[in-house]
């Protein structure tokens, strides 16, 4: 597990229910929880979320281009199918949340715990991680393709069926992680850390039969 920065959150956050509201009169939401509130069909550019707690929120399909998110937490939420292509997501967690679906393409993630969240079918192709733990996570056919590594860690995932295509899984450790089926090309494998279990499972990728 990489030591990494938490988000920097205020014991003193103000309760607001009208997400909607504040975004249309300010790009710019700090300091603030969002608790057992739906978020409904949101489409946005260039928001700016800082020092947040979302707890308990649904997000119905929404779509946040471009969003830059800071020292913010996720919490037991619901963000299937939420869009945030291109964006920055720096000293943030996500616990317990869903993110079925989720696009989550050409971010770059910074100092970020995803911890025992739901997420098949999620989206983080072209996306540039560094000091980032996904914990516990079920990541089942997740796209991973042209990803940039950097001080990543993978412990206890599910990462059945994904694809890492022209991504470098050089200095990653997925000994403890279900990698069944995964989508890599051999030249990609180079340094990849894997359980002797594993090992014999990916032979074939190296066109190697064993008896």
């Amino acid at each position: 597990m990489q030591k990494i920065e938490k988000p920097k959150l205020s014991p003193l956050l103000k309760p607001e229910q009208c997400f909607e509201l504040l975004i249309r009169e300010d790009s710019f939401i700090q300091g603030m929880l969002f608790e057992n509130v739906t978020i409904s069909s949101q489409l946005m550019d260039r928001l700016y979320i800082s020092k947040c707690h979302f707890k308990n929120v649904h997000f119905e399909p929404c779509q946040f281009d471009r969003m830059d998110l800071t020292d913010t937490v996720f919490e037991n939420c619901e963000l299937s199918h939420l869009k945030l292509m291109d964006g920055s997501i720096h000293r943030c967690e996500f616990k317990n949340c869903r993110l079925t679906g989720s696009d989550l393409s050409n971010c770059s993630i910074w100092h970020t715990t995803f911890l025992e969240n739901t997420m098949q079918y999620a989206n983080f192709s072209y996306s540039k991680f560094k000091f980032v733990n996904f914990i516990n996570n079920q990541m089942k056919n997740n796209s991973f393709n042209e990803c940039q590594y950097k001080k990543v860690s993978y412990e206890e995932c599910q990462l059945a069926e994904s694809e890492f295509i022209n991504t470098s899984l050089a200095t990653l450790d997925f000994s403890s992680c279900d990698i069944q089926q995964i989508i890599v090309p051999v030249e990609n494998l180079r340094g990849l850390t894997v359980s002797s279990e594993q090992a014999v499972a990916l032979a074939s990728l190296l066109g190697l039969k064993i008896v």
